[in-house]
């Protein structure tokens, strides 16, 4: 069985979340609204979530 992929996220209260699905590669969770993420794909995509991760769209 394959190790599960993505990118996740820990909160202060211990708990374990997915913020990006996929091969992931690097995430940023603004500071200022924990449901904003950005988080980058393969051949240099970026995805921006108002969601927590969920519900991603493609930036230009």
């Amino acid at each position: 069985m394959a190790p599960p992929s993505g990118t996740y996220r820990l909160s202060l209260d211990g708990e374990v979340t997915l913020a990006s699905g996929g091969d992931g590669g690097i995430c940023l969770i603004d500071p200022r609204g924990s449901n904003i993420v950005y988080a980058s794909y393969v051949y240099g995509e970026f995805y921006r979530s108002d969601q927590g991760g969920v519900l991603q769209q493609n930036l230009p």
